[in-house]
This record gives C-alpha cells, sequence and structure tokens, in this order.
C-alpha cells in the first residue's frame, strides 16, 4: 500500500485539472509545440503569414526555400543520430565484455548524442531566425 499511496495522491491533485473543460486541449497544444521545436514536424508554416501580408512576393520564395532546406537536413539530422546511437548500442551489446569494445560504444553513444543535441539546437537557432528576420520581410 504504501508503494500506491503517492500515485494515488498525485492522481487526486490532477483529476480536477483533467476534468477540466480545455485542459487536455492546452495539453495538446504545449506536447505540439515540443514536437515542433524537437523535430520540425507539426509546425505551422512560417511563410504562410508572408503571403497574407505581402501578397507572395519574392521573401516568400526565399522563405519556402530555406524552410524545405531546414526541413531536409532536419529529417537527415535525427536519421543519423538515430542510426549512430543504435551503432553504439549494438557495439556494447555485442562486446561479450571486453573493456575496448565497450568503451568504442561509450565513444559512439556520446557522439550520437552531441550530434542530437546539435540538431536540437540548430532547430531552435532556425525558429529564432525566422523570428527575427520575419518584421524585415512583412512590411
Amino acid at each position: 500500500m504504501k508503494k500506491f499511496l503517492p500515485i494515488l495522491i498525485i492522481i487526486s491533485l490532477f483529476f480536477p485539472l483533467a476534468a477540466h473543460a480545455g485542459f487536455l486541449d492546452v495539453l495538446g497544444d504545449i506536447l505540439g509545440y515540443i514536437l515542433c521545436i524537437a523535430t520540425g514536424i507539426g509546425c505551422a508554416d512560417p511563410c504562410l503569414q508572408l503571403v497574407y501580408e505581402t501578397g507572395g512576393t519574392a521573401a516568400w520564395g526565399l522563405c519556402k526555400l530555406v524552410d524545405r532546406i531546414a526541413t531536409t537536413l532536419y529529417i537527415i539530422g535525427w536519421s543519423l543520430a538515430l542510426v549512430i546511437l543504435l551503432a553504439g548500442g549494438i557495439t556494447i551489446m555485442t562486446s561479450g565484455g571486453a573493456e575496448e569494445q565497450l568503451k568504442k560504444g561509450k565513444r559512439i553513444i556520446t557522439s550520437g548524442l552531441i550530434g542530437t543535441a546539435i540538431v536540437l539546437c540548430s532547430g531552435f537557432i532556425l525558429s529564432l531566425l525566422v523570428q527575427f528576420l520575419y518584421p524585415l520581410f512583412a512590411y
């Protein structure tokens, strides 16, 4: 019973929030925003606003080109990070206890995590860049 007491307390604290009409919508929006930042999938099109305000100028074409390149590089980056992490895990699993193989697997996983962090940071930087440069193209 001692193990379930904290779980029951947490459920009883959050149940009124879950019963609130807009809680799941807000939670879905937050998770969608995190997914957008982390993977670049499910994001609102930042270039569409340019079409509405400028009527589809060359800035819109440039924005779409950058968006397509960024999305492609994002997919490639996440795929490579996943492959590197899997390769490191397989190296560790097949090491048979050999110290050199274990160290090699750990180095591979560390490199994969660094690459994942770089891909994630590039998404943040690209989002900031779009927000800062948007006023230049909108008017």
